[in-house]
C-alpha cells in the first residue's frame, strides 16, 4: 500500500492547564536568527512504493548564499546510500521529490541565482531568481531527462512553478505534472518519463489555479479564482463543459475552506470533499462527503463526527482508493483510523512520542512494512523516522534541519485560562531554555487572521524570542479558527471587545500565577496580531512597555472602506469584512473607537511598525496612519518599511532582519532572563 500524499498521524491531545516546567541551571547558546528561519537542510524524504527504499534531499547554503542539493537514495535492506542526481549541485533548490515506480524518480528542481545590492560577494541578497524544471531519472542516477523548462524569473526562494499533479499509479510511463505555458498560465500536461516528452492536457487561464483527478487519473474539477470568491467546478469524463459546484467567498487574509477538496474517491468520477455545518443542527465542525461529478451529487456524511474540522484523509490510493483515517486539529494533528492494525501502530507511535508531537506519516510500502513519517512540534522544528511495524522498530533517519536541537529551543506547552466570562480560552506558553523559577518577561504574541490558530508546532519567530530570555504567550482569543464555527464567530463585531478582552484576560492571569514580571511585558503581532497589540498598548498602558505591530491595522474605518473600494461593495470579501469589523456607515462610532489611531493623544507604549511597501492586504498606509497619529500627538513611534514586500511571504534577508529588528525593540524595553552566554 502506498499512501502517496502527505496526512496528518498524531499525539493524543495534552491537558489544557499548564503543567510545571523542568528547569535547568543553563543553556547551549541560541541558535542565530539565520539558523532559526533557514529552511530544512534534509527534506523530500519519500519512501519507494515497494517500501524497500527512501530517497531524500540533502540541502546545503553556500558562502555565496547559493544552493547545493542532492537527492540521495538508501536501501532499507542494508542501508547503503547513493546520490541519484549526479549533474552539478551548485543552484540547485529541490521542492518535491516523488517514486514513479520502484526504479524511476521525479524531481521538481529549479536552478537558482541571486541579485545583491552591490558588487561584491557579501552584499545583501536583493532578490532570488529561478529557473523551473523536473528531472525523471532512474533510482542509480542514469537516464536523467529534463521536461518543462520554465524561463529565468523572480520568485520567493525556493518556490517552483512546476509542480505533480498526479501520479498516474494505472499508467506506468506516464505523469500529469502542471507548468507554465509560452504565456505563463498554468496549465496541465501528460509526461512520458522516460523521453520527457509532453502533451498538453488542460490549457491554462488566468483564472484557473487548480484541477481534482479522480482514480482513474481523468480530470474531474477545477478551482476558478475571480476577485471575491473561489469557484470549483466539476467536469465527468467526456464532457465539455463544466458546471459550478459550490462559490467559497473570499477575503485577504486566507480561503475560508467552507468546501475543501481532499482528493479521488473510491470510485470513478468522485473525490473527498469537506463541507463545513450550514447550521447547528450539523455540528459545529466540518464533515467528510464525497461528491459525484457524472450525478452532480453530494452525499451524506460519510465519517462519524470527529472533535475538530476535518483537514485532510488517509487513504489507500495505490490500487482501491478505501478511505484510511480522517485528521484534523486539537493541539496537534490527530487521526481517527477505520483499521484496527493501522490504529494501534498509530497509537504506539503517538505514545513513543509522548503524545505531544505531530506525527505525520508520508508513505508506507506495498507490504506495510516500513513506514516513513516525519515527527514535528514546538520544540521539534522537523525529523524523519523509519517504523517496521513488523517488528515495531523505530529507526532515526535524519533531522531536518542543522543546530537546533530540542535542549536549544524553548519548551511549548498548552496553556489555557478562564475569561472574564467564563469561557475557557485555549493558548499556548513557551519558556525559554535554561532559566530558573521566578517571574520571566513576557512577549504576547496574537495570531494574524483573525479566523487562524496556532498548535503545537515549530514557529520560528515565537524561538527567536523565547531563546533570547523571553516568555512567549500564543492566545487563541474567541474569533480564531478550528473550535468551532461558534468560537470562530464569537468574534464577529468584537474586534475592541471580547477579542481583545481575551488576550488582556490571559495576560493578567499568568500574572496572577506568578510566571510573568507584569513591570517587562511587551506585545508583538503581524497582520490582524499587529492590531491587536497596537489597540492593546492603546486601552492597557498599565501593561505593555512597547507593542511591535507588523502590516497590522490602526484605521478599521479606513481599512473596512478600503476593501470596499479595492473590491467592490457586493463583493463577498466586503461583507466579509463588515460582518467580521462593522460597517463604516451604520457603525461608524464603534470602528472609530476600535481603531488604535484614536488613542494616540494618551499613548504610553514606545511602538515599533514594520510593513512591506507592496503589501495589497493590509497597505502601508496603516501603519503610515498610527505613525502619523503619534507623531500629532507628540509621541515618537519608529516606521520601518521593506522594498517590494508583501503582507508575507517575504525574502529570507528581509525576514531575519525584521525579526533582528523586533529583537532588539524588545530588548531595549524590557530586559530578557538571564541564559547561558
Amino acid at each position: 500500500m502506498d499512501i502517496g500524499r502527505l496526512f496528518a498521524v498524531v499525539a493524543l491531545t495534552m491537558a489544557a492547564c499548564l503543567a510545571a516546567w523542568p528547569t535547568t541551571a543553563a543553556a547551549a547558546r541560541p541558535p542565530s536568527i539565520e539558523t532559526l528561519l533557514e529552511r530544512p537542510t534534509f527534506n523530500c524524504a519519500t519512501l519507494s512504493p515497494d517500501g524497500r527504499s527512501v530517497a531524500y534531499v540533502v540541502r546545503r547554503e553556500l558562502a555565496d548564499h547559493r544552493i547545493a542539493s542532492v537527492v540521495m537514495v538508501q536501501r532499507l535492506d542494508n542501508s547503503t546510500a547513493a546520490p541519484a542526481l549526479t549533474e552539478s549541485m551548485k543552484g540547485l533548490e529541490i521542492s518535491w521529490l516523488v517514486w514513479k515506480d520502484n526504479t524511476r524518480l521525479l524531481a521538481g528542481v529549479a536552478l537558482a541565482d541571486v541579485e545583491r545590492a552591490g558588487d561584491k560577494p557579501e552584499s545583501p541578497v536583493k532578490q532570488f531568481y529561478f529557473a523551473d524544471y523536473v528531472i525523471a531519472v532512474d533510482r542509480d542516477g542514469k537516464n536523467g531527462v529534463q521536461f518543462l523548462k520554465t524561463d529565468k524569473m523572480w520568485t520567493t526562494a525556493g518556490s517552483s512553478q512546476v509542480r505533480l499533479l498526479d501520479r498516474l499509479r494505472r499508467d506506468p510511463d506516464h505523469v500529469l505534472v502542471t507548468a507554465p505555458n509560452l504565456e505563463g498560465l498554468r496549465s496541465v500536461y501528460r509526461i512520458d518519463v522516460h523521453t520527457g516528452q509532453a502533451v498538453l492536457i488542460e490549457a491554462g487561464r488566468n483564472d484557473i489555479f487548480g484541477w481534482v483527478v479522480d482514480h482513474d487519473g481523468d480530470i474531474i474539477a477545477r478551482w476558478q479564482g475571480r476577485l471575491d470568491e473561489n469557484i470549483l467546478q466539476g467536469r465527468a469524463p467526456g464532457q465539455r463543459e463544466w458546471t459550478v459546484i459550490a462559490r467559497i467567498k473570499r477575503n485577504d487574509f486566507k480561503t475560508f475552506d467552507d468546501y475543501a477538496v481532499y482528493g479521488a474517491a473510491e470510485k470513478p468520477n468522485q473525490f473527498y470533499v469537506g463541507v463545513n455545518p450550514a447550521s447547528p443542527a450539523d455540528g459545529p465542525f466540518r464533515r467528510l462527503h464525497i461528491y459525484d461529478v457524472a450525478t452532480k451529487t453530494l452525499s451524506a456524511p460519510i465519517w462519524p463526527p470527529v472533535a475538530g474540522d476535518v483537514e485532510s484523509v488517509v487513504y489507500d490510493d495505490d490500487d482501491t482508493g478505501r478511505l484510511d483515517a480522517v485528521c484534523y486539529t486539537t493541539d496537534v494533528e490527530v487521526c481517527d483510523f477505520k483499521d484496527r492494525r493501522e490504529t494501534a501502530h498509530y497509537r504506539g507511535l503517538v505514545h513513543y512520542f509522548h503524545g505531544d508531537q505531530n506525527v505525520t506519516a508520508l508513505n508506507m510500502g506495498s507490504a506495510d512494512q516500513w513506514w516513513l513519517f516525519q515527527v514535528s512540534g514546538g520544540q521539534q522544528p522537523g525529523a524523519y523516522y523509519l517504523y517496521d511495524s513488523t517488528s515495531s522498530h523505530i529507526q532515526h533517519l535524519a533531522d531536518q534541519f542543522d543546530d537546533l536541537a530540542a535542549e536549544r529551543l524553548g519548551d511549548v506547552r498548552p496553556y489555557s485560562f478562564t475569561a472574564r466570562d467564563g469561557v475557557s480560552v485555549p493558548g499556548y506558553l513557551t519558556r525559554p531554555p535554561g532559566v530558573g523559577a521566578g517571574r520571566l518577561p513576557l512577549v504576547v504574541m496574537p495570531h494574524g487572521g483573525p479566523e487562524y490558530r496556532d498548535m503545537l508546532a515549530y514557529d520560528a519567530r515565537v524561538q527567536v524570542l523565547a531563546t533570547r530570555g523571553y516568555l512567549v504567550y500564543q492566545p487563541n482569543f474567541r474569533g480564531s479558527s478550528g473550535y468551532g464555527a461558534a468560537y470562530a464567530q464569537a468574534g464577529y463585531g468584537q474586534w475592541d471587545g471580547r477579542m481583545a478582552d481575551d488576550i488582556t484576560d490571559g495576560v493578567r492571569s499568568l500574572i496572577a500565577q506568578g510566571l510573568v514580571d507584569p513591570a517587562r511585558i511587551c506585545i508583538v503581532g503581524g497582520s490582524y496580531g499587529g492590531y491587536a497589540a497596537l489597540l492593546a498598548g492603546a486601552k492597557h498602558p498599565e501593561l505593555y512597555k512597547c507593542v511591535v505591530s507588523r502590516a497590522g491595522i490602526a484605521d478599521v474605518d479606513a481599512f473596512v472602506r478600503f476593501k470596499g473600494v479595492d473590491n467592490g461593495k457586493d463583493s463577498a470579501t466586503y461583507r466579509y469584512w463588515v460582518k467580521s469589523i462593522g460597517d463604516p456607515v451604520r457603525n461608524a462610532a464603534a470602528l472609530k473607537a476600535a481603531s488604535p489611531t484614536n488613542y494616540a493623544r494618551d499613548y504610553r507604549p514606545a511602538v515599533l511598525l514594520i510593513h512591506g511597501d507592496s503589501d495589497r492586504v493590509v497597505s502601508i498606509d496603516q501603519s503610515r496612519f498610527m505613525e502619523r497619529a503619534l507623531w500629532w500627538a507628540g509621541h515618537k513611534a519608529q516606521l520601518v518599511t521593506f522594498n517590494d514586500e508583501g503582507h508575507d511571504d517575504w525574502e529570507p534577508p528581509h525576514e531575519v532582519m525584521a525579526m533582528q529588528l523586533t529583537l532588539d525593540f524588545v530588548r531595549k524595553h524590557i530586559a530578557p532572563a538571564p541564559t547561558a552566554p
